[in-house]
């Protein structure tokens, strides 16, 4: 069970993090299942009944993968108004709605978002674009600490990044809503990781 810990869990998600569309990852597994046991596990083979097993524990893997990115993404939006007590947003459900209705359409429609549209608590000025925001990068972190110990590297975690974008705007949403909204699942949300 260490081993999967530590071996292959931080691999898979690895893998599942740099392919493009990480919603659509749960049809992609078996082959990579397949390279990532070799590595982890090299003195047991994989026949029918583990593969069976292993899919079963692969594919819960990554709903709570893209679950806990989703939950990072509202708590991090959460987390910055918690942080500002003076801030507008934190006295009525009115005005979440009327500061975060813009800032959540525009993060719908472009990640060019300027920094300072996305950390209003700390009025941070910048060039640094919307990929760049300490939303992101808090959210971000959340899927580097699950893949910090793998020892394999499947290239750039453009899915992760996308997956985390999904999830910071939904985030954003529930907020405005006051907690209220969908799950962070294909359905709604997939489309926006794959733009």
């Amino acid at each position: 069970m260490n081993t999967g810990r530590k071996v292959f869990i931080p691999a898979f998600l690895s893998w599942a993090g740099s392919i493009e569309d990480p919603f659509g990852a749960n049809d992609q597994v078996e082959g990579i299942i397949r390279e990532i046991w070799c590595v982890a596990y090299p003195d047991i083979p994989l026949g029918p009944e583990e593969m069976d097993i292993t899919l079963g524990v692969v594919n819960n893997l990554l709903n709570n993968w893209r679950s806990d990115i989703g939950k990072a993404g509202c708590k991090a939006v959460t987390d910055l108004w918690d942080d500002d007590p003076s801030s507008e947003l934190s006295s009525s459900l009115e005005g979440r709605a009327n500061l975060l209705s813009p800032l959540s359409r525009a993060f719908a429609l472009s990640t060019s978002i300027q920094t300072s549209c996305l950390n209003i608590a700390a009025k941070q000025q910048g060039s640094r674009e919307a990929f760049c925001s300490d939303l992101i990068t808090k959210v971000y972190a959340t899927h580097l600490r699950r893949i910090a110990t793998s020892l394999m590297n499947y290239g750039p975690q453009i899915g992760a990044l996308a997956l985390v974008t999904a999830g910071v705007e939904r985030g954003l949403t529930v907020f405005k809503d006051s907690g209220k909204g969908r799950g962070f699942i294909d359905g709604p949300w997939g489309k926006k990781a794959r733009e």
